[in-house]
């Protein structure tokens, strides 16, 4: 197994007064030729909008975009007619398809929020656009897996363009969780929304496993199909399994 640990503190970081954003791959003014993507994972920022504060993002195309506040809610409205209200513990997705402008706002005029985006490639292209919500906390019990994008919509998750599997694992100090692959041949990008983890493919001693903490990512190719998650402090993580290109 092979893995990279991009440390939070590695993350290009921009402040534009009500928006403070740190990306984990290049975005804006932040470039890093290492650090283009990761399988079809194109953007993770971590956002934290102040009182009233808002993102305007224009001419989107051809990506399917998630947000996920950590803490507050999100008013939403896009180029289509559509506007709404993600909560704390949702997750919306933006499949943009032939081309979307979107307008992300702090619901709130007094305290912050914060937010995850992430950005895919999809498979197909130039689709019409759609969005759909879907819950967090639902089946979210301690070490219990929950699927929330995927190729196959089957299961009430929010359905992506894209051979893709995006999950949310909730743990508590000590547990572990054994992560098996839909794939084998896919990657798998671990972002800690908090507390730390170790990482091993189970045969490794726990002094070699890797460390990940507080919105590190931890980017992992490789593999036999599986990953040993073991919790040292409460951890909620997102787990992204992409294919390679």
């Amino acid at each position: 197994m092979k893995i990279n640990i991009h440390k939070s503190s590695y993350r290009g970081y921009a402040d534009y007064g009500d928006i403070k954003s740190f990306h984990s791959f290049n975005f804006a003014g932040y470039f890093n030729p290492l650090r283009e993507k990761f399988g079809v994972i194109r953007v993770i920022n971590d956002e934290i909008l102040g009182p009233g504060g808002q993102i305007q993002m224009d001419d989107n195309k051809n990506l399917e975009m998630l947000l996920i506040p950590l803490k507050g809610s999100l008013r939403v409205s896009s180029s289509d007619g559509y506007t709404g209200i993600v909560n704390e513990n949702q997750i919306q997705l933006f499949s943009v398809g032939a081309g979307l402008d979107i307008t992300i706002e702090n619901n709130s005029t007094n305290e912050s929020v914060e937010l995850v985006q992430m950005w895919l490639f999809p498979k197909i292209k130039n689709t019409v656009p759609y969005t759909k919500i879907k819950d967090l906390n639902e089946n979210t019990a301690d070490n219990r897996l929950l699927l929330i994008a995927a190729p196959d919509a089957s299961n009430d998750c929010l359905p992506l363009k894209q051979d893709a599997y995006i999950s949310f694992l909730k743990m508590q100090e000590n547990q572990k969780f054994e992560y098996h692959l839909h794939d084998k041949t896919n990657l798998v990008l671990l972002f800690v929304v908090e507390g730390t983890i170790l990482i091993s493919e189970g045969n490794e001693a726990e002094a070699e496993a890797d460390i990940a903490s507080d919105r590190d990512s931890a980017e992992i190719s490789d593999t036999r199909g599986i990953l040993i998650m073991s919790c040292i402090t409460g951890c909620e993580i997102l787990i992204i399994e992409t294919p390679a290109d």
